[in-house]
């Protein structure tokens, strides 16, 4: 969360977008909604996501932003 806190505060100095890549936890079921959402990221670790501005989802050769 250090890590992200300092990027995040780059970023914003600099005037830059950064983009970061996860995965979807294994739960996340596409028959239940066709689109994962910041609550399906599979965080190892603890993170505040609220952090994060934007997410795009990819699911099935299809894209969808979302609000972080």
């Amino acid at each position: 969360m250090v890590q992200i806190h300092a990027l995040r505060s780059f970023a914003r100095e600099r005037e830059l977008v950064l983009v970061f890549i996860s995965q979807i936890d294994r739960s996340y079921d596409s028959a239940r909604k066709p689109f994962p959402d910041i609550g399906d990221i599979r965080l190892p670790n603890p993170l505040d996501l609220s952090l994060f501005d934007k997410a795009c989802f990819l699911n099935k050769g299809e894209i969808q932003f979302q609000a972080a």
